[in-house]
């Protein structure tokens, strides 16, 4: 191949055949490059000024050019100008620039097709730290920074490296580009800037650490106004002001039908994902944590939103105002205040007519979130076969709720309600699981027209049959230690976490630790091995005693532990003194009266009484910084036993009723040593005799008797043997 090496003629007008001529030459300003021309510019470190903004290295009405830079840095002045222009070209290749910086673009390429860009470096141009950013601004208001392409079609950038500017590629009324393995992180402004673009494949960038010094939320990793099916894969866009925002306002009959797949938008101060005035979009596999929102996809219509990861984030995991016809499947969605939020908001220009409804919600696991589903004002929300479970509140409705259908879910240890209609239409809830099937037990966790006349019924009946509870009669001896669970909740869907710690302990086996990056009421919950129910009958404790340590920046600012019972009924018992704070850096035990005093004022919260306790809650607040919080020891005295005293197994005995719990029907067996008066006596709680199975004198032995509850209401009773001096008592549930 001929090289002609020309180091001084700022044009060259040569023609050659179909064949590339390779050039070497030096840079200068105003350097033109014909057709038919492979330039390798002469390794060195240039400082050129774009005087005339025009473009240091130029492309014009040309094709079949390769640019090759390798080892070469090019300094521009004042970040004004452009390294390299190309205009109206088709077939241009440019790579292997060590560096072109300190331009308003490295590259600037309006009105072409066939462009290549890899393996360059370009960062380092403008850039702004802060001020407003209007994203519905076209090219003749660009921001500066990386590549610029204007008009173009069938390009790519690829394998190159551009920080540190405002945008990093910005894209404007392009169609069918790749930008793919690029870097574009700790840019200000945009990692990709899209506007009316098309049909592109954006994937495997890093986007990272877009953000800005003033307003976040106008800044982010990936910028998308008007532009639609587009493929998004694979992109890192954590730690950005927003990971994607897409907009669509006053165009929202165009479809976007949009694909984003596997893209990480974690750690963002405003949005992940933000989708509005949207239609058509796709977001499958993507990871939506840590931000302020996870999804934020108001007045957007016919999304999906599939097997996605949102977790921890501030304020909602998805959050959509006066969208329609939207489906979510199989996402996991944890930790956050409200998890999916669904309303419809005030009106406003061009869009009255939107109103929020017709969702399905399916397979999905919302655990762990103040509330799971909340919609208001929505109507036609579907939920089907969704796990709903540990959350504060399962799924909340109110306003003008309307046709909604609850079908094939399941919910379980949702701590105040699994179901909330405050609306004045009815729910249908029929053939979900509630994790036991006594209908009370049920009913307590369920709002609607017998808490409250003005409001709607959810008709939860027929429930998935499932089998009995397993009760748990006794509270453990120590609440803090395995197998034992509990949950932890943040209420500005801060990370936090429980783990057993076998290290840092009071008692036994392990203390419960809590980790928080929260400040805001950060509540622990206990619940009993497995699937079991706690039903403990507390009336003859008189203390709960607990040992705490805590490790945190801020001194606690309240504290508080909750004793309560399915039914939403509870005690309060607030202190009034820094216990926590007492307890920094070393381990301080408390005995908290069940009854109240000064230092644990109790009020009473709801239908609550000490024979019928189902958890106990911890809560704790800093009202600014995270904490770690050691809980250990946690145990009710006098300790309750099933068993009195003096018990002896295998002599003088009295054992479980079989089967426990019971309907209508339950075998007693006991021993007795001595020929003596035997009696068999069945108590309700409040002391009252409602059965007598044996009065009369047995000799030695081992005998069964029969009690019969169907005249009994379902609820816990005691049953009594008494032979000479001695006495055994043991409870027994009756479920109806």
């Amino acid at each position: 191949m001929k090289q002609i090496c020309l180091l001084s003629l700022p044009y060259i007008f040569l023609v050659f055949g179909p064949a590339y001529a390779q050039v070497s030459l030096r840079l200068q300003d105003d350097l033109q490059i014909p057709s038919n021309t492979w330039v390798k510019i002469v390794p060195d470190t240039y400082r050129i000024n774009d005087a005339n903004s025009d473009g240091i290295l130029r492309v014009a009405n040309a094709r079949n050019v390769i640019i090759d830079g390798d080892s070469v840095a090019l300094h521009g002045a004042a970040f004004a100008g452009y390294g390299i222009a190309i205009e109206n070209s088709d077939s241009v290749t440019i790579r292997n620039f060590k560096a072109v910086d300190s331009m308003f673009y490295a590259v600037r390429i309006r009105h072409s097709r066939h462009i290549a860009i890899t393996n360059c470096n370009f960062s380092n141009n403008k850039r702004d730290d802060v001020g407003y950013i209007d994203v519905w601004t076209d090219a003749s208001q660009a921001l500066g920074g990386g590549v610029l392409m204007d008009s173009c079609a069938l390009s790519s950038v690829s394998s190159s490296v551009m920080n540190h500017s405002n945008d990093g590629i910005a894209l404007y009324y392009c169609d069918s580009i790749a930008v793919a393995d690029n870097d574009l992180s700790w840019n200000t402004g945009f990692g990709v800037r899209m506007y009316w673009t098309n049909h592109c494949s954006v994937h495997d960038n890093n986007c990272s650490h877009t953000n800005r010094l003033t307003d976040q939320s106008d800044c982010g990793a990936i910028l998308m106004i008007i532009s639609n099916e587009n493929s998004i894969e694979r992109n890192d866009l954590t730690y950005s002001g927003d990971g994607i925002f897409l907009g669509q306002y006053m165009h929202h009959s165009i479809p976007n039908n949009n694909y984003f797949a596997y893209n990480d938008g974690s750690y963002s101060p405003h949005n992940a994902f933000e989708a509005t005035f949207a239609s058509g979009n796709v977001f499958k596999h993507n990871t939506a944590n840590h931000s302020d929102y996870g999804f934020w996809l108001g007045y957007s219509f016919n999304t999906v939103v599939d097997s996605n990861e949102v977790n921890n984030n501030m304020t909602a995991g998805i959050a959509i105002d006066r969208g329609f016809h939207n489906s979510f499947r199989g996402d996991t969605i944890a930790g956050n205040p409200i998890g999916i939020w669904l309303w419809e908001g005030g009106e406003i220009p061009y869009y009255s007519d939107f109103d929020s409804h017709d969702y399905m919600i399916a397979q999905c696991i919302l655990t762990s979130n103040g509330a799971g589903i909340s919609a208001s004002n929505t109507e036609q929300t579907t939920l089907r076969s969704d796990s709903i479970a540990y959350n504060a509140n399962g799924v909340h409705c109110d306003g003008f709720a309307n046709n909604d259908a609850f079908s094939g879910c399941s919910f379980f240890r949702n701590v105040q309600f699994h179901i909330e209609n405050l609306s004045t239409n009815d729910i249908a809830a029929s053939g979900n699981s509630f994790g036991t099937n006594d209908s009370a037990l049920i009913e307590g966790k369920i709002f609607d027209r017998l808490d409250d006349p003005s409001r709607g019924t959810v008709s939860w009946k027929p429930f998935l049959a499932g089998p009995p509870p397993v009760f748990q009669l006794s509270p453990p001896a120590d609440l803090a230690e395995p197998p034992s669970t509990w949950t932890v909740y943040a209420s500005d869907g801060r990370s936090t976490t429980a783990a057993w710690d076998s290290t840092q302990k009071k008692s036994g086996s392990a203390s419960l630790r809590v980790d928080t990056q929260s400040g805001f009421d950060v509540m622990a919950q206990f619940w009993p091995e497995g699937t079991k129910v706690a039903a403990w009958d507390l009336s003859g404790a008189t203390h709960l005693i607990v040992w705490y340590r805590a490790s945190n920046s801020n001194p606690f600012q309240a504290h508080s532990v909750c004793i309560g019972n399915e039914s939403g009924g509870y005690f309060s018992y607030e202190a009034t003194s820094d216990v926590l704070t007492n307890a920094v850096g070393t381990w301080r035990q408390y005995m908290i009266p069940l009854s109240g005093d000064a230092t644990w004022q109790r009020t009473t919260h709801g239908a609550v009484s000490f024979s019928s306790i189902s958890y106990v809650q911890v809560h704790a607040d800093t009202w600014d910084s995270g904490f770690t919080l050691w809980i250990d020891g946690m145990s009710f005295y006098p300790p309750p036993n099933d068993v009195a005293e003096g018990s002896q197994p295998g002599e003088f005995s009295l054992s479980q009723n079989y089967p426990n719990p019971f309907n209508p029907t339950t075998k007693i067996q006991f021993t007795i040593v001595d020929r003596q008066l035997t009696i068999v006596n069945v108590f309700d709680l409040v002391g009252r005799e409602v059965a007598t199975l044996v009065n009369e004198v047995k000799d030695p032995g081992t005998y069964t008797v029969q009690l019969d509850g169907s005249n009994l209401a379902s609820g816990m009773y005691i049953y009594r043997l008494e032979a000479g001096d001695r006495q055994i008592s043991r409870r027994m549930l009756l479920l109806k």
